[in-house]
């Protein structure tokens, strides 16, 4: 497998949430598997091994009491693979004691795989696999993809399944690494902030392990300075400046004024970076992320997330 990445665990986490709750109805269909309807979302939270661990991608919970759990692959597995699903799907099930069915899906590349179960004699795991190389053009839904964002069209939940994993998907132009980017760039100028923010924060989840580090850390900057965010920072700063200049006034001196204005300034990005916290807080609480989870990625207070919760 390819070797870990840079991208913090928490977009990673971020992501595959988004994509497990905002398409839990659509995901399983879209696969063209045959599978009961998704009834809930099951929280990823086993205890992961020591190995180069990623933690389990996703896993949905269907109407006949059974677990789906879904892992995405860009390349074609190993024993130390199946040794690791095999770990996570035992923890799983003693948790919840349900039978799960494991399914893979490959990116583009991948064509085929030896490595179908796993027999050590006491257990034997198997798991189904969806090639993503075989059943969609890339390049195609790429080109419909640019022109929705070029006019300005929302996107169905199946058209955003599609962005999300895009890069996987077999193309004569471009690689998982250059589509991820060139992705993120569209992405960046759609006129839903909030949509383009989360699909590219789960684009990334699904796709990290292949994507390049160069292209991981120019789609983290983007990720971190989000228009939004950006914008808000911005306007609280000018605030800060602007009273600063008003303070400086009403003490009637040069030096008031420049005091005031370094304070103003600096109680104005204070201001501004708490508010984007804010900002981004809430974003993900509509999204479903748990509280303790949304409180270590932002640095606000356990009891400050609950409140916005509840506002």
């Amino acid at each position: 497998m390819t070797k870990d990445d840079s991208i913090p665990r928490n977009h990673k986490d971020i992501g595959l949430r988004s994509l497990a709750v905002m398409f839990k109805n659509e995901f399983l269909p879209f696969t063209g598997m045959q599978l009961p309807k998704v009834k809930d979302v099951i929280e990823t939270n086993v205890p992961t091994i020591q190995m180069k661990d990623r933690g389990m991608d996703l896993n949905f919970l269907l109407e006949d009491n059974t677990i789906a759990h879904i892992e995405f692959e860009s390349d074609t597995l190993n024993i130390n693979d199946l040794i690791r699903f095999g770990h996570y799907d035992l923890q799983l099930y003693q948790q919840r004691q349900q039978k799960i069915r494991r399914i893979i899906i490959f990116s583009a590349g991948v064509q085929d795989t030896t490595m179908q179960k796993l027999d050590i004699g006491s257990v034997i795991q198997k798991h189904e696999c969806l090639f993503l190389e075989h059943d969609f053009d890339g390049d195609e839904i790429f080109s419909k993809i640019k022109a929705s964002i070029n006019n300005n069209e929302a996107f169905s939940n199946i058209e955003k399944l599609q962005v999300i994993l895009l890069p996987m998907m077999k193309s004569r132009k471009s690689t998982i690494s250059k589509r991820a980017y060139e992705l993120t760039n569209i992405l960046k100028n759609y006129h839903d902030v909030d949509a383009a923010f989360y699909l590219i924060a789960a684009m990334v989840a699904v796709n990290y392990s292949g994507i390049d580090d160069a292209e991981k850390e120019k789609i983290l900057e983007v990720l971190e300075m989000a228009k939004p965010f950006e914008e808000l920072y911005k306007k609280f700063e000018e605030r800060g400046f602007e009273k600063g200049i008003e303070e400086g006034r009403q003490e009637g001196r040069q030096e008031g004024r420049q005091e005031g204005r370094q304070e103003g300034k600096a109680e104005g990005k204070k201001e501004g970076q708490k508010e984007e916290k804010i900002a981004i807080a809430k974003k993900l609480l509509i999204k479903g992320m748990e509280p303790r989870a949304i409180a270590d990625i932002t640095g606000l207070t356990l009891h400050e997330i609950e409140n916005l919760g509840n506002s």
